[in-house]
């Protein structure tokens, strides 16, 4: 199932809603990553929790959207908008068919590994 999870960067609304469409088509749910290059936190994120072999394993039932921010373009301000985020990093799970957000599942700022599999665990039984 690991194919069906590559992790598209989307940076404006369209891309978001063509990316969520793809993964309705195989999954239920969605994990919202909102990013950007000049993130010191968003980098740590990504080489100490993502890359975690507990992680990459809930991965698998809860598909990664990379949200890149890094231009802050209008396009990027577009999305953080429609997705009411102030910016990286931000994290949170989605229905994959409605993009409607599961309350309790956001993180702003840094997190622990710990906490994003509590918040990934009732999405991936």
């Amino acid at each position: 199932m690991a194919a069906a999870n590559p992790a598209a960067m989307v940076t404006d609304v369209a891309s978001y809603r063509e990316r969520l469409e793809q993964i309705a088509r195989t999954h239920s749910f969605a994990l919202i990553d909102i990013r950007a290059d000049w993130c010191a936190v968003c980098h740590r994120i990504e080489r100490e929790i993502l890359a975690h072999p507990a992680v990459l394993q809930h991965l698998e039932a809860v598909p990664l959207v990379k949200v890149d921010v890094t231009a802050m373009d209008e396009g990027n301000r577009q999305l953080l908008s429609h997705l009411r985020a102030s910016g990286p990093p931000t994290f949170f799970v989605v229905d994959a068919a409605t993009g409607q957000e599961y309350n309790g599942t956001r993180s702003v700022g840094p997190f622990s590994r710990r906490d994003l599999m509590r918040r990934l665990r009732p999405f991936t039984r």
